[in-house]
């Protein structure tokens, strides 16, 4: 839907939105001329969003920069508390971690990024990124992008194949999208994405579907394991079993 022909769209929200989503681990800050510029309002317009959502306790100022404050956070909690995700989700991924001891995470598509709502960390790994719930990462990059993209109708998962971002992250990454369009039909085929060393060197991960009540992919959860620990016939054999049995699990509770 085009906004501009929507009479009920707020604008003024919108922006205060946008202004909110700005905010990330590489610009945790941002002064008034900065917000003008970034989204081409003028300076008035930004400084009064901004310190409108000062007012909110969304931002807070430090000196000339404003950034996020921890209200913020209430925001988030609204989704996870109305999907479940703390009763449901989290409880059964930590099965796995306690099964194999490795992370396991569970994502979303949000555009054309994932963004992680649930995460057990395990004992052996932590991303170097510093994953947590709310993280994002390139859809198709990532073993949960893959698993969710292949399962999407066929119009959207190759317009994202078209379209979606694409960011080295390692030398390894796979950025050529008539390589990506293959394997996104191989996950499709067997069910599973296998991601090695494309997000963080050291790192590779396997990840299954997991499917909503009315057989529409609704995230994807996945295993990380660090190189040398696990080899690749288990990690496609035993753990990626243990990840469709979870998925199974999660379908069952979030139906």
């Amino acid at each position: 839907m085009d906004e501009a022909d929507d009479k009920e769209f707020a604008k003024t929200l919108a922006k205060g939105l946008m202004v909110l989503e700005a905010f990330d681990r590489e610009t945790p800050g941002f002064t008034v001329a900065e917000i003008a510029r970034r989204f081409g309002f003028n300076r008035a317009v930004a400084r009064r969003i901004l310190r409108t959502l000062e007012i909110l306790g969304y931002v807070r100022q430090d000196r000339r920069e404003y950034r996020l404050a921890p209200r913020v956070l209430r925001l988030g909690y609204g989704y996870l508390a109305s999907n479940r995700v703390g009763n449901l989700i989290h409880p059964i991924l930590k099965q796995v971690t306690d099964e194999i001891d490795e992370p396991c995470s569970m994502g979303v598509l949000d555009g054309d990024e994932i963004v992680y709502i649930a995460h057990s960390p395990g004992e052996q790994r932590y991303f170097s990124v510093g994953l947590t719930v709310g993280s994002r990462l390139p859809l198709l990059t990532t073993a949960i992008g893959r698993a969710l993209v292949a399962f999407l109708p066929e119009n959207q998962r190759l317009e994202l194949v078209r379209t979606a971002p694409l960011t080295a992250l390692t030398a390894r990454t796979v950025v050529d999208r008539e390589r990506l369009a293959a394997m996104i039909e191989d996950v499709r085929l067997a069910g599973y994405a296998f991601v090695d060393n494309e997000v963080e060197i050291g790192l590779t991960s396997v990840g299954v579907p997991v499917f909503a009540p009315d057989g529409a992919v609704a995230g994807a959860i996945n295993i990380v394991v660090n190189n040398g620990r696990v080899d690749e016939t288990r990690l496609r054999g035993e753990y990626v079993t243990c990840l469709k049995r979870c998925a199974a699990r999660l379908e069952a509770a979030l139906g």
